[in-house]
């Protein structure tokens, strides 16, 4: 998945949104926006087509990973009705430039039964990844440094609008650290402690 997003024309440092429920993608995005020196942005999944735009906004978001419906939530139309531009592209093709979004490039569709208009398929972008691209995601690796920012969650909102709380390498994995000792894990156990999709 870090190869297929330098594919697409993302770099070190560019916000990658990721939203829906907890899933296997949710962490697959969040180890590879982590190696490719990206910041992996949690979006509430019951957020609706406002609280998206001002979440888009509020940190420049390059690229947005989402299901394209989640319960009663139908995100593709949330993304249709703040980014008119997508249903103008052929289905599977998820580049584009917004006008209302000046960072916006490309919205990924976890979804591998049906295309979508203005969508890149979550499964071909895994896919596009090439050796020019592993070469540079090595070169990032080597950049990467524990204070670099790596993931923004948002507030709640309840004495405003939510605020984007920048939490760092160092942060996730002094935390997954503590959480493991707390938990009792051995020193020479190998466990692997993810960051939870707070939803």
């Amino acid at each position: 998945m870090a190869t297929g997003l330098i594919h697409l024309g993302l770099d070190r440092g560019d916000r990658v949104g990721m939203w829906g429920p907890n899933t296997y993608e949710w962490i697959v995005c969040q180890f590879a926006t982590a190696l490719a020196g990206m910041i992996m942005v949690n979006i509430n999944p019951c957020y609706q087509s406002e609280e998206l735009k001002f979440a888009l906004e509020k940190v420049g978001i390059k690229a947005l990973i989402a299901p394209p419906s989640f319960k009663k939530s139908n995100y593709y139309a949330s993304v249709s009705d703040i980014i008119p531009e997508i249903i103008l592209k052929a289905e599977g093709r998820g580049d584009f430039a917004s006008h209302n979004f000046p960072s916006f490039r490309h919205f990924i569709i976890i979804d591998d039964q049906k295309l979508y208009r203005g969508g890149w398929r979550y499964s071909e972008v895994i896919k596009m990844g090439s050796e020019e691209d592993r070469i540079k995601l090595a070169d990032i690796e080597r950049c990467v440094q524990p204070d670099d920012p790596v993931n923004i969650q948002y507030t709640s909102g309840t004495t405003g609008v939510p605020k984007g709380a920048t939490l760092t390498h160092h942060n996730v994995v002094n935390n997954a650290y503590f959480v493991g000792r707390r938990a009792g894990y051995a020193e020479k156990v190998s466990y692997l402690v993810n960051i939870i999709a707070i939803n």
